[in-house]
């Protein structure tokens, strides 16, 4: 008798369990928003830069450095079409 018992026990503590859990799991997730972004809902990129941003352009030099592989490195100049070529990866 007192097996069933405890075993009616346990019952109850998992449905316990798995109602805190689906509270906590509800109260956990993040919310969304329906409205769309046209971009005017964004600030201008301008506004968004700091004084210490760069703002790279055409016919600028890189110097990329691979410190765990040097014969990756390499000193690209941006194209016209705002692409640079790098070993392996290709263009990016």
């Amino acid at each position: 008798m007192k097996t069933k018992s405890l075993a009616n026990h346990f019952a109850g503590w998992s449905i316990t369990f798995s109602i805190f859990a689906a509270a906590v799991s509800f109260f956990l997730t993040g919310c969304g928003t329906t409205k769309s972004h046209t971009g005017t809902d964004f600030p201008a990129p301008n506004s968004m830069m700091s004084s210490n941003d760069v703002v790279l352009k055409e016919a600028d030099h890189l110097k990329i450095v691979f410190p765990g592989a040097p014969q990756l490195n390499t000193d690209p100049i941006i194209r016209p079409d705002g692409k640079i070529g790098l070993p392996i990866v290709g263009e990016i």
